[in-house]
């Protein structure tokens, strides 16, 4: 068992000892109902864990931020960004099969769209260029009022 970003048990098993299988990433998880893009109101996440990207979406969702817009890969949060403008967005730095958000984030600077880092990696194991160093970082598990009170300010 492991722990997601605001401190719930989270099983890492891929099956339910029934015979039935989680899905492997947050693209998988069906969502028969999301919103519609918004102008300026939506925070988009950008987590590749299913079980995380639920749990940090529910826990949102809770606090009234939202709606939340997850995809679970940086070529995802592109196509999303080319039709919308989030107020915000949280990024998990290592977006698995190699993959990280560091070209996503300079894109975001680019656009003057908030941005933060919801990772499990410290200051002393993610290198980040000069000017991404300013962009806050929340290491998991963290506290789900700390990242609410940085989006009230978006």
């Amino acid at each position: 068992m492991s722990r997601g970003p605001f401190g719930a048990a989270l099983w890492t098993e891929r099956h339910d000892g029934a015979g039935n299988a989680f899905p492997d990433s947050a693209s998988q998880v069906s969502r028969p109902s999301d919103p519609p893009v918004s102008a300026d109101r939506d925070i988009l996440l950008v987590e590749d864990e299913a079980f995380i990207a639920i749990e940090t979406e529910m826990a949102l969702q809770d606090y009234q931020q939202g709606p939340v817009r997850v995809v679970s890969n940086a070529k995802a949060a592109f196509a999303y960004l080319e039709g919308a403008t989030p107020r915000a967005a949280l990024l998990d730095f290592n977006l698995g099969r190699g993959e990280t958000s560091e070209a996503l984030a300079h894109a975001l600077l680019d656009r003057g769209i908030p941005f933060a880092f919801l990772t499990g990696y410290s200051e002393a194991t993610m290198t980040l260029p000069d000017r991404l160093l300013a962009a806050p970082r929340f290491s998991k598990p963290c506290h789900v009022e700390e990242v609410v009170a940085w989006l009230d300010g978006k």
